[in-house]
């Protein structure tokens, strides 16, 4: 099961963050950290530093989209030199996914969208430059042994796995999500 029951886990990003509070199920308290409210691109990080500083006995896993991994990757220099083990996992699908289906649901045309593909950014091979351990992943079967052979590796750790978009973009729950980005009131009971 993942996250394991104790660890502490931080989802971080727009619809993969929101695809990761779907998905996972939580058993304990103070076992999901996250800035929900407010909006929390790139607070995955940091946040997992922090927790495992504080909780040092307890894993710490960090799922996050590959457009929020960019405002604080270079964190992983500091779990590096500071000897901060957490596990990352960061969705490579290169789109701004919940910006690109907002415009879509506001524009409709694939072709007015407006600064929402991604540049695609290899994380495993800037990890592995901050010294950390990474691995790449492109099949799901593969997932499984990847985040094993990152959490126990000694240094702070960075799944890539790339993500198909498609799948990226309608979110679980799409009907609340297409009324937040068109105004669209819910139906009266």
């Amino acid at each position: 099961m993942f996250p394991p029951d104790s660890s502490i886990h931080i989802g971080d990003g727009g619809n993969t963050s929101l695809f990761n509070a779907f998905f996972t199920s939580y058993t304990k308290p103070r076992t999901s950290l996250g800035l929900f409210e407010f909006g929390h691109l790139g607070i995955g990080i940091p946040y997992a530093i922090g927790a495992k500083v504080a909780n040092p006995d307890k894993d710490v896993y960090v799922i996050v989209g590959d457009g929020a991994a960019g405002f604080n990757f270079m964190e992983m220099v500091t779990a590096a030199r500071e000897k901060i083990k957490i596990t990352v996992m960061v969705h490579a699908e290169e789109s701004w996914c919940m910006e690109e289906i907002g415009q879509l649901m506001e524009f409709g045309d694939p072709s007015n969208l407006v600064g929402c593909q991604q540049y695609p950014i290899r994380w495993d091979k800037v990890a592995e430059g901050l010294g950390c351990y990474s691995e790449y992943v492109e099949k799901i079967e593969d997932l499984e042994d990847a985040i094993r052979r990152a959490k126990e590796s000694e240094l702070p750790a960075v799944v890539c796995v790339k993500t198909d978009k498609q799948s990226n973009l309608i979110p679980p729950g799409a009907e609340q999500f297409e009324q937040v980005y068109t105004g669209v009131p819910e139906e009266e009971g």
